[in-house]
Parts: C-alpha cells; sequence; structure tokens
C-alpha cells in the first residue's frame, strides 16, 4: 500500500509540474468567479484579478502551441527520411498476375523480388497497395538471405496500414536484423476474387523504391484472350501492343511479358487490355 501511495503521489508530482501553468490558470479562474459572486472583488481589484488570469492562460496557450509546433516539425522530419533514402534497393523484380477465370474473377498475383540492404540494422520492409477492386483473398510472404537455403515466412508485422491516396500498407518481418550489402530475396502472392470482371482491365505499378530491373507478366486464362492491348508508362505515349507478340503460357493460354531496365523513381507502369 504504501508503495502505490508513492508511486500515486510521484505521478500527481509530474502532473503538477507538467501542468503548473493550467493548475495556476484554473485555480485563479475559480477564485475570481467565487469572489465576483460573493463581491469580494470590486473595481481594480476585480481589474487585476482578471488580467492576472488571462495572462497565465496566455502562457499555456504559446506552450501549447510549442509543443504542437514540436509535434509537427518532428513528424515532417521521419516523413522526409522515409521518403529520401530508402532501407533497401530493389535489384530485380519479377511481378505476374495470372488469370484462372475466364469471367476474371479468380486470379493470381506473383511477386519475387531480389533486393540489396541499403543500411545497416534494417529488420523490415513494407509494400504498399491502392484500394484493391474486389478482395484479397489470402497474402502471403516469404524470403531467404543470400548465403541461406531455405526460403521461410515472413510475418507480417503490421497489415492494412492506412496511408496517403487510399492506400493500405503492410510491413514484413525480415527474420533478423540484415546488415549493410546484405542481399535477400522474398516472395508474395496474392489470391484475388473479382478484381477482373470488366470488359476493360489493368494491372499497373509505380516505381517507389529504386530499382534496377523489373518484369511485368499478365497470363490469360484459356479460352478468353484479349483482342486490345496497350502499355504506358508515366510521360509517354501510350503503346499498342501487336497481339501477335503475345507469348504462349501452357494449357492453351497466352501471357504478355514487359520487361523494362532501370525504370524511373516514381513513375507508373500499366498494362490494360480490353478482352
Amino acid at each position: 500500500m504504501r508503495r502505490r501511495g508513492l508511486q500515486l503521489a510521484a505521478k500527481l508530482g509530474r502532473f503538477l509540474v507538467d501542468y503548473a501553468d493550467v493548475v495556476i490558470a484554473a485555480g485563479l479562474a475559480l477564485y475570481v468567479s467565487y469572489a465576483g459572486l460573493r463581491n469580494q472583488l470590486e473595481g481594480d481589484e476585480l481589474a487585476q484579478a482578471t488580467v492576472a488570469v488571462l495572462g497565465v492562460l496566455a502562457l499555456v496557450i504559446l506552450r501549447e502551441r510549442r509543443q504542437r509546433s514540436g509535434a509537427v516539425e518532428r513528424v515532417e522530419r521521419m516523413l522526409t527520411t522515409a521518403t529520401s533514402e530508402k532501407s533497401w534497393r530493389v535489384l530485380n523484380a519479377d511481378m505476374s498476375w495470372e488469370l484462372l477465370e475466364t469471367d476474371g474473377t479468380r486470379a493470381v498475383a506473383r511477386a519475387a523480388k531480389e533486393i540489396r540492404i541499403e543500411h545497416d540494422e534494417v529488420f523490415s520492409i513494407y509494400e504498399w497497395q491502392s484500394r484493391p477492386v474486389g478482395e484479397v483473398a489470402q497474402l502471403s510472404y516469404e524470403g531467404r538471405a543470400s548465403e541461406e537455403r531455405q526460403f521461410r515466412e515472413f510475418p507480417i508485422i503490421y497489415r492494412n496500414l492506412p496511408g496517403p491516396e487510399g492506400r493500405t500498407y503492410n510491413v514484413i518481418s525480415l527474420e533478423g536484423m540484415r546488415r549493410r550489402g546484405q542481399r535477400m530475396t522474398y516472395c508474395s502472392e496474392r489470391l484475388l476474387e473479382d478484381s477482373f470482371t470488366e470488359a476493360r482491365e489493368n494491372v499497373s505499378v509505380r516505381i517507389e523504391i529504386p530499382t534496377d530491373h523489373i518484369t511485368l507478366t499478365v497470363v490469360w486464362p484459356k479460352d478468353r484472350k484479349p483482342h486490345q492491348l496497350e502499355v504506358e508508362r508515366s510521360g509517354r505515349v501510350a503503346e499498342v501492343i501487336d497481339l501477335g507478340r503475345l507469348k504462349r503460357a501452357g494449357q492453351g493460354r497466352t501471357k504478355h511479358v514487359e520487361r523494362i531496365s532501370s525504370p524511373r523513381l516514381g513513375e507508373t507502369i500499366v498494362i490494360s487490355w480490353q478482352w
């Protein structure tokens, strides 16, 4: 009991120290109100007491603004650091979308990325997506360092964190502290439902991590092929793809493969089709 009493007293003491100006302002305001009601303060005394209350309130407001300004500056510094230097670089990314049903109701999106750690003591990375059409029914990650033989599951630390522009972020554990210069491979797989049900569809990627090479592949189902196909990159005119260039993907299916070296940071790559 005595220990609990000491802890409560310590908390009360810290509160009084941190909010002494607020306590003083509240006390003066109560005193002025009480004395005014009982006609104990008149004329100059009432004016002086009111000025004292206003003065303490001004200090409270000034302190709160300074604290809020400091918090905003800290957040801005964090955002600047997060967007300026990434903790990893993508050496090679292989991303694919395989449509499983002719009506577009089921598909699998896969990504395999070889990355190089750019900072010391990196233990997680992140991925984001815009608000998906349809539903992500299943999602999994796995990976390994270059010196490791076996892939293992990479758990998601935070799932679907809300971000700007309607994005959601997944923070992925690298299952250990990683060093600058270390190379790793990680893979993701998403089962998509009701994501490609329109007559005109597309897949897109935005380059927000420095990337050396990226390959995008779309695989269409056996009995439904595109009859118009375009690839568009930010700041460029859309390129119409000759359907004769489509490759076979086995089991009577077709696919398009788009390989890009040194994509620009911040650019968006869109593959769209009508079918």
